[in-house]
């Protein structure tokens, strides 16, 4: 009984083994396509282009471009296909509501712009409108600098503003990674890992312990 049962187990065992190497590599490809290369301090983290998924994310706005009708989410695009939904590159023309937390804004010939995963978008009444790159790209900056909160509590925003809502709060001391910066914000890494923009004035780049 003892073999019998040893092989049933060994048979199950094989039979599993091939259905948890596809899954591993699948979910490794998968991370691997998401990441994008890193311009101007954002990263596009989304689903691959041609990704199909059954179910629209929860939050999902429509976005149009004439007549086509596109879904959005977190960055992403998603088009109607015939087995669920295909993730697809920005469409040129589109407008969405609101844009991804780490965007940037910069100016340029009194022109806002805004830009975020490799994607530029220009301000219009409905929202945030896909074009064309701009001849003058945004600032490149170099990340990795470390700065420290300097006042008891200092809100974190979801974009460099104080119209933007506060999404936590970080406390004197704590420790940020710089990502991005703007005139006047930093897009830092919060100790959390999560990221969000902090007014520049209220953080340091050297950390001061009370009675140091």
């Amino acid at each position: 009984m003892r073999k019998i049962t040893f092989s049933r187990r060994l048979l199950v065992a094989l039979a599993v083994l091939p259905v948890i190497l596809i899954a591993f590599m699948t979910t490794a490809n998968d991370a691997q396509a998401s990441r994008k290369h890193k311009k101007g301090g954002v990263v596009y983290q989304g689903p691959r282009h041609g990704k199909v998924v059954r179910h629209l994310p929860p939050g999902h706005r429509p976005a149009w471009v004439g007549k086509k009708k596109y879904f959005y989410h977190g960055g992403a695009f998603y088009k109607r296909g015939p087995h669920g939904y295909v993730v697809v590159r920005p469409p040129r023309g589109a407008v969405v509501v609101s844009l991804p937390m780490g965007y940037r804004h910069w100016v340029v010939g009194g022109v806002s712009y805004y830009h975020w995963g490799n994607v530029y978008y220009r301000r219009v009444p409905a929202g945030y409108q896909v074009i064309e790159p701009p001849v003058q790209a945004p600032p490149a900056y170099m990340g990795g600098e470390r700065v420290w909160v300097n006042i008891p509590v200092l809100n974190v925003r979801s974009g460099p503003g104080v119209d933007h809502p506060v999404v936590r709060q970080v406390n004197q001391g704590d420790e940020l990674f710089v990502q991005d910066e703007i005139p006047g914000w930093l897009y830092v890494q919060l100790p959390d890992g999560r990221f969000g923009w902090v007014m520049t004035e209220y953080t340091t780049a050297q950390l001061v312990r009370a009675g140091g």
